[in-house]
């Protein structure tokens, strides 16, 4: 199984590409056209498509829809910003065709896609080991799982809390903005559960650092999961030690991230 896709397009190719579409159409419209309006319009427009491309958007006329619909009552120069959708959802796609080229994000998205499904028919025959990433790009998320389960894979994820309680990491599931969140969607997305993950071979924590860890963990638990916080760091030397083996996911220690 192969992948050839088309080349990414240069950053700076892609802006003034991007900047002379927005030109023309606001040429046409009888606005200002001035390069620096452009250029910021353009890159305001990469953005977006970025964005698209990691969330691995396919239908844009349901978020344009939506977009649209949020528009609504907005004042008239956010409303204008609609004018510049079509570029993205019929100029720009053409413009690549002709180039044979692609977005820079929609290119790593396929070959991570790519190397997943290669992964996924034919395990590779050395060790392969992720480690750093909470897969917080989708198609991250789906590398890794296969990583996580191949003969010889191992995902390191970077300061995952295995201190916490069930309860509160169901509160950590429901919070977006939480540290720990982007770790508890990729566990979910593996099918791997918290339990399933085993420290990194040879780690030795002192308790100072443990102390610490729990602390600052505390302060960070989301405010549904606060009650009785005055009693909580009592138990802050006190940690439970995960050597549950069954999973080819591992946690790394301090310092805590997403």
């Amino acid at each position: 199984m192969r992948c050839n896709p088309p080349r990414a397009l240069s950053a700076e190719q892609r802006l003034f590409d991007l900047s002379a579409l927005v030109r023309a159409r606001l040429r046409a419209s009888g606005q200002n056209d001035a390069l620096s309006t452009a250029m910021a319009e353009a890159a305001a427009l990469a953005r977006l498509i970025d964005e698209a491309h990691t969330e691995e958007v396919e239908n844009f006329d349901l978020a344009r829809d939506a977009f649209l619909e949020r528009l609504k009552g907005q004042p008239e120069h956010v409303q204008r910003a609609s004018q510049f959708l079509d570029i993205v959802m019929q100029y720009w796609p053409a413009h690549l065709r002709d180039l044979g080229a692609t977005d820079p994000a929609a290119y790593r998205s396929l070959v991570l896609n790519a190397l997943a499904d290669n992964w996924l028919h034919k395990a590779p025959d050395h060790m392969v080991v992720a480690a750093g990433s909470t897969g917080s790009v989708p198609a991250t998320a789906k590398l890794l799982k296969v990583v996580a389960h191949l003969p010889q894979g191992a995902v390191v994820l970077p300061g995952l809390d295995e201190s916490l309680s069930d309860e509160d990491w169901q509160s950590v599931q429901q919070s977006p903005a939480h540290p720990q969140y982007g770790l508890s969607r990729l566990l979910k997305h593996m099918g791997i559960t918290r339990d399933q993950v085993r420290p990194w071979p040879g780690t030795i924590e002192r308790r100072i650092a443990r102390t610490r860890r729990r602390l600052i963990n505390e302060a960070l638990l989301p405010a549904q999961a606060t009650a009785g916080w005055g009693e909580r760091p009592q138990a802050a030397g006190q940690g439970r030690t995960n050597t549950t083996a069954g999973s080819g996911a591992h946690r790394a220690g301090w310092p805590v991230s997403c």
